[in-house]
């Protein structure tokens, strides 16, 4: 495994992290940490076979780390996407995880050998599952970082399928005279797969019984004859029981599957869906429980290019630490209330947060704002993250999620309150702000004193959040006996800090591959000679440069490549290279005045130039129309003098170019018939005054060139004015 760096004096140990005993080369992973550095902690370890946790000292543990006999590896155990498990490997997962999930959140009971022995005991009584099997699926579960796809089974070392046993006579009893029944074949069981999935599996809602009768009366009758009003059925021995489809069915069905395409994706979601998670109560510290929730702001936006055109409000996520009241991470945005809008705003959470303040503008320290991990659940309402898109991704992070009843904000106020707090605060200084009585009559019209931009208004919420979490004192908060021993304010850092350093560790990361596979958003991008392309935009990056993919796709032409790109910042994408590690390519150097924008700035802007281009248009086709006839009217008259072509050939024999050119120069320059005779009969051999002849005394230069083209335009204002 790979390496990380730590200082020994601040090292901080966390739930889910890798400690490799250098010496013994065995690497653990942590799976609980006491309240005290006294307290037993509990590990595993990942590069074997074991299934049993042991107990370990962290004070013991910090001891070594500072020695140098012990230290923090990156996580490398392959834990394998939903992407990458077919439908059968998702339900046996999804049925193992079933059966431990309740006992696994009962910490640290679940660790402790006498106390563990009991609670798969019941869980083996309830199930039938053996405790040997239990053992296997919680060694599985907590090796790969207590994530559910870590259940998923490993088909490598998988047979193959069973092959359908030739049956010559039918199972069961034997049936009656007149009885339908049939020795069955594939094609039964194809029919029966249709007639499930056409059928039964639909908003009609027939029942098994409607079912057999609609696949009777459509796929066991005998083919129609001409003249035939009606076809008719099969004999009995040519059409299955009743009994034999039920079998089949029950043997295959899927109530899952049947559930949603029968009630429909909504309703299923509504009354049927799984909701996993634990109470709010009893909070072991920081990171325990983040509460989200999203709102429309009070306050109205408008564009940055220009302040006259109205964006309307911008929708405002917030992630809250539930145990420090520490706002952990934020996103603002155009977009309406969306897993991807939810994604970023989980993606802001889980990232450093010195470079996103810089974007906009403000320097800050790593520990006025040190929020970068994932929690260990997150509490909120059925919106957003009641979908099956936001299941997928908490699963793949390891992430619990409970979501409130609608309608229920009193169940998770510790973020509710806060989007009221912050907007209140704003209120007096922000113009645009929406009051209780908008939309009433004679109420004033608050878009009118709307002069914000997005990015401003997220710069001046950065700074509210700076402040809320660095200073503002919770006059509420229930400050334990330790925390008043100890002179720990209630001001959310505080809290915060105080809690990772004498609570429960439930603070976890991952890599950022993993980050970048959940959630980012996929795309294509095109490599071109320019760059790498996407969305009109060009981007580089080092491995491009030295494998000469520009000058590949000049020479054999454009290609696309998969990426991954946050719709919140064009200042980057990112592409896998050939070990699976992402890589971050920055715009290239020409266009680093877009690298604050995000898609939807980008989008405006776009709509702007076409606006204008528009605009110009009929002016453009306007002036076109002018030149081309300036163009016709020169060319007719210079058509007009012109002699046949057989001239000009026969003049050449008289006249060279280099002849004809220099005396053109002369009539140009402004020189006299007169002059130029006297100078070919040499009678100007006497210096002479050499100051240009007056305007009145040229004859076919500049001047009468420009009389002409001075009629023409008056002749073309005549025609194009409105009265003419």
């Amino acid at each position: 495994m790979e390496t990380t760096s730590a200082s020994a004096c601040d090292f901080k140990l966390r739930k889910n992290q890798i400690i490799q005993n250098v010496s013994q080369n065995i690497c653990y992973r942590i799976l609980y940490l006491p309240d005290t550095r006294e307290g037993d902690g509990y590990w595993i370890p990942v590069n074997s076979n074991s299934n049993i946790p042991q107990p370990f000292r962290p004070d013991e543990v910090h001891e070594q780390i500072a020695i140098g006999t012990m230290e923090e590896v990156a996580d490398t155990v392959p834990v394998p996407l939903d992407n990458e498990l077919n439908d059968k490997g998702i339900q046996r997962r999804d049925k193992i995880w079933n059966l431990i999930r309740h006992i696994v959140s009962i910490e640290p009971d679940i660790y402790m050998y006498s106390r563990r022995t009991a609670l798969l005991k019941k869980v083996e009584d309830a199930s039938g599952v053996k405790l040997n099997n239990l053992y296997s699926y919680l060694g599985k579960y907590w090796r790969g970082g207590c994530r559910p796809n870590a259940l998923a089974p490993n088909y490598r070392n998988c047979g193959g399928a069973r092959v359908t046993e030739n049956r010559k006579s039918s199972a069961g009893r034997k049936k009656r005279d007149g009885e339908n029944g049939k020795i069955l074949t594939e094609e039964d069981f194809r029919i029966f797969r249709y007639a499930i999935e056409h059928y039964y599996q639909n908003e009609k809602k027939m029942t098994l019984h409607q079912t057999y009768n609609h696949m009777l009366a459509h796929h066991y009758v005998k083919p129609r004859y001409e003249g035939d009003p009606e076809p008719p059925t099969m004999s009995a021995d040519e059409k299955p029981s009743f009994g034999q489809f039920y079998y089949w069915y029950m043997k295959n069905r899927d109530s899952v599957e049947d559930t949603v395409r029968r009630e429909g994706e909504n309703k299923f979601n509504l009354r049927h869906r799984a909701i996993t998670g634990k109470t709010e109560t009893n909070l072991l510290g920081p990171g325990d429980c983040f509460q989200v929730d999203a709102t429309i702001g009070d306050f109205y936006l408008v564009m940055e290019a220009d302040r006259s055109r109205l964006l309307g409000r911008p929708v405002i996520v917030f992630f809250k630490d539930a145990w420090s009241r520490m706002v952990t991470g934020m996103t603002v945005t155009l977009e309406n209330s969306s897993s991807f809008v939810w994604k970023a705003a989980l993606l802001n959470t889980v990232t450093p947060k010195v470079e996103y303040c810089r974007q906009f503008g403000i320097e800050i320290k790593e520990e006025e704002w040190p929020c970068h991990m994932l929690p260990n659940s997150i509490t909120t309402d059925n919106g957003e993250f009641a979908v099956k898109s936001i299941d997928d991704i908490v699963s793949k992070l390891g992430i619990t999620v409970e979501n409130c009843p609608p309608y229920r904000g009193d169940l998770k106020g510790i973020i509710e309150r806060t989007f009221g707090v912050l907007q209140l605060t704003l209120r007096p200084y922000v113009p645009g702000y929406v009051e209780k009585d908008a939309g009433e009559r004679g109420a004033t019209d608050y878009r009118r004193s709307s002069s914000i931009d997005l990015k401003t208004f997220t710069a001046i919420l950065i700074k509210a959040v700076l402040f809320y979490n660095n200073y503002h004192y919770l006059t509420e908060y229930p400050r334990t006996g330790d925390m008043r021993k100890n002179g720990i304010p209630a001001i959310p850092l505080h809290l915060w800090n105080y809690g990772i350093a004498h609570k429960t560790g439930t603070l976890r990361s991952l890599s950022n591959d993993i980050y970048m596979d959940v959630l980012l958003q996929q795309g294509k991008a095109t490599v071109t000679p320019k760059g790498i392309r996407f969305d009109d935009l060009y981007y580089t990056c080092e491995n491009a440069v030295s494998e000469r993919w520009m000058e590949r796709a000049r020479i054999e032409g454009t290609y696309t490549i998969d990426i991954r790109f946050n719709p919140f910042s064009c200042k980057n994408i990112y592409i896998k290279d050939s070990e699976g590690k992402y890589i971050s390519c920055p715009l290239v150097d020409s266009l680093h005045e877009f690298e604050g924008y995000s898609q939807e700035e980008l989008d405006a802007l776009h709509q702007m130039d076409l606006d204008m281009k528009a605009a110009c248009k009929q002016k453009e086709d306007q002036e076109s129309s002018n030149m081309i006839h300036f163009v016709e009217v020169l060319t007719k008259r210079c058509e007009n003098e012109k002699k046949n072509g057989e001239t000009i050939i026969e003049t050449l024999k008289k006249h060279s170019t280099d002849e004809n050119r220099e005396e053109e120069k002369k009539i140009l320059s402004g020189k006299t018939e007169a002059e130029q005779a006297q100078s070919a009969l040499g009678l100007n051999e006497e210096p002479r005054n050499t100051t240009t002849a007056p305007e009145s005394e040229r004859t076919n230069g500049y001047q009468a060139l420009s009389r002409d083209i001075d009629e023409f335009m008056e002749t073309v204002r005549e025609k194009t004015s409105p009265d003419s």
